[in-house]
């Protein structure tokens, strides 16, 4: 047992200073190598962050944004990824059209677990469609993959998106307790306005319901209100047991002050949003993800590129709603409302590509990765492994 008392790490009641644990990590790195340290520093570095044991996992380092309650804390190690693009490049079929993965959920446990993949094509290789991707094993590190089949996603007439005139910017999708598919489009920002929204489909693709987002994140089309282009809800999670979906935009609002992005809770029952809440964002990242695990947690994936290294960089970050401000009838934020906390979990290692998913698997978070339809960049399936 090991818990944090202010500046010191107290292990079996002997007190260590801070300083002297990061020494000790430097030696960690040498003897497991950057990925074991980097799990091992994720999980000191929370303790310290709360101020609170780490070592019973059962500290409270979260909230849904319902009443909060104590919840176990998950910690997260880089195990690695796999090229899940190189294997769709196998198939002829896939070639061309496989790519542009923007949102992943499972939709079954159990032994060869599979997961429903959406891509954010625009119609430039194909329709609206999302993957279906089997899980092969999951016994090693690292979890292996299968493209398992695909869907179309159509109007509830059953025609397709694009041939109706309609512009659809599919970024994130989650399974619904009826085995609906709820799944947002980030809109247009310029020329033609087209609102962001999320959308209920059936398992066969059919639409069944349009939810629209609140009047001030409808863009304006000449740049000065709602959402900027092609930074609307990228993120979506699925409260277990509430009956709620929750949105993030990937960076504020035009007429925002700060880099606060906006945090919308919807209500399913009335398809309405009932709360909201301004999420910082870091600087030179997006908000590209964020999931909820069985207790109601959000884990949020940040990311962004460095043009100096030419490198993508990504995190993963515990999310806290206690003592945030409901800015759902602020229409412009002056960017001192109280915000959620962000409290760092993971930072993946190296390279991790255009990562914008996230899904939980057994025993693990899956983080998938966006290629653009760019030959220069690959469509990874990280894992994570959850103690």
């Amino acid at each position: 047992m090991w818990n944090v008392n202010g500046d010191e790490l107290v292990i079996a009641g002997v007190r260590i200073p801070k300083q002297v644990v990061s020494a000790v990590m430097v030696v960690v790195a040498a003897v497991l190598g950057v990925v074991g340290a980097l799990g091992i520093q994720a999980a000191v570095t929370a303790g310290f962050s709360n101020g609170s044991s780490s070592g019973d996992n059962s500290s409270q380092a979260g909230s849904s944004g319902s009443d909060s309650a104590p919840v176990r804390t998950v910690q997260l190690l880089y195990a690695g990824a796999f090229d899940l693009g190189a294997v769709a490049r196998q198939d002829p079929a896939l070639v061309t059209e496989f790519g542009g993965l923007s949102g992943i959920d499972s939709v079954g446990e159990g032994a060869g677990q599979r997961f429903i993949a959406i891509s954010d094509d625009k119609g430039d290789f194909g329709p609206v469609r999302a993957y279906y991707v089997r899980q092969q094993s999951g016994n090693g590190d690292v979890s292996q993959f299968s493209v398992d089949g695909k869907l179309v996603f159509t109007r509830a007439d059953g025609s397709e998106y694009a041939a109706a005139g309609e512009y659809i910017d599919a970024e994130e999708i989650r399974v619904l307790p009826n085995g609906n598919f709820l799944w947002t489009t980030e809109g247009r920002a310029k020329g033609s306005v087209v609102p962001p929204m999320l959308i209920e489909s059936a398992p066969n693709g059919k639409e069944i319901r349009r939810i629209a987002v609140p009047a001030h994140h409808v863009p304006s089309g000449n740049g000065s209100y709602g959402v900027k282009d092609n930074e609307g809800p990228e993120a979506m999670a699925v409260i277990p047991g509430m009956d709620t979906a929750v949105t993030i935009n990937e960076d504020a609002l035009a007429q925002d002050r700060g880099r606060l992005a906006r945090m919308t809770f919807y209500d399913l029952i009335t398809g309405t949003a009932v709360k909201e809440f301004a999420v910082p964002v870091s600087i030179g990242r997006g908000i590209a993800s964020v999931v909820a695990d069985e207790e109601g947690v959000l884990y949020m994936l940040e990311r962004g590129f460095n043009p100096v290294t030419k490198k993508n960089t990504a995190s993963i970050y515990r999310l806290n709603t206690e003592g945030a401000q409901d800015v759902l009838d602020t229409s412009q934020l002056s960017g001192r409302e109280p915000a959620v906390r962000k409290e760092l979990v993971l930072q993946l290692p190296g390279h991790p590509d255009n990562v914008e998913g996230l899904a939980w698997s057994e025993g693990a978070l899956l983080v998938v990765s966006d290629n653009n339809f760019n030959p220069q960049q690959r469509t990874l399936v990280h894992t994570l492994r959850r103690y």
